[in-house]
């Protein structure tokens, strides 16, 4: 392959990584005590003087972590010049005393994320797949976050047992984004195959019909 190919296919795969570490210590029987988020670490990747830079945006009140209207808001920002596909990792974990407990969103863990359907919400701008990524069914064009936010409210199950009092629990959230080129998510979040669960066919028909030839 030839230096020019190889520089074209380089900014075809261009993407950007960024990982957003947020904590917070439970207790179950309501006595919540603190609720804390960090910026771990950014990764920008560029060529020349392209301009990719996609970021996470978390909001969240650290006064009143259990609000049960808003009380963590979770999306992407495109703070560059070209538009983007976009997909997020939901990663909670709890932990008691060193030792892990099953947490899991859905389960003990609910999060308000209105799923795209296409019987029952054809509106619905995010898909979750089986590698647990929320993938955003749009453009995130040059200054837009992505709409609706994947959630704006998290909240513990009812009826929780003991065995979860006193325990922390850990959200790791990352953003991943490509610049919106034919397939470039599928070069680079799929290994360039096409993509054979149901999920994952849903998500291709969709973006391959938004991405900038």
């Amino acid at each position: 392959m030839s230096r020019l190919s190889k520089r074209k296919v380089n900014l075809k795969l261009l993407f950007f990584i960024m990982t957003l570490v947020s904590s917070m210590n439970l207790v179950i029987n309501n006595t919540y005590s603190w609720f804390v988020s960090n910026d771990v670490t950014t990764n920008r990747f560029s060529a020349d003087k392209l301009n990719f830079y996609v970021g996470i945006i978390d909001v969240f009140d650290p006064s009143d972590p259990w609000n049960p209207s808003e009380n963590k808001k979770v999306s992407a920002k495109n703070y560059g010049t070209y538009s983007a596909f976009v997909r997020i990792l939901v990663q909670p974990v709890m932990m008691l005393e060193g030792a892990p407990l099953q947490v899991k969103i859905g389960q003990e863990l609910l999060a308000n994320i209105e799923l795209y359907d296409s019987v029952t919400n054809p509106e619905g701008k995010w898909l979750k797949d089986q590698d647990d990524y929320y993938y955003y069914l749009d453009l995130l064009k040059p200054d837009e976050i992505a709409d609706p936010y994947l959630f704006t409210n998290i909240k513990l199950r009812d009826g929780l047992s003991d065995d979860y009092k006193d325990a922390n629990l850990i959200i790791q959230i990352k953003v991943e984004a490509i610049r919106a080129l034919k397939y470039s998510y599928r070069d680079v979040w799929w290994n360039n195959i096409s993509p054979l669960d149901e999920d994952l066919k849903k998500i291709d028909d969709v973006l391959k019909t938004k991405a900038i030839d």
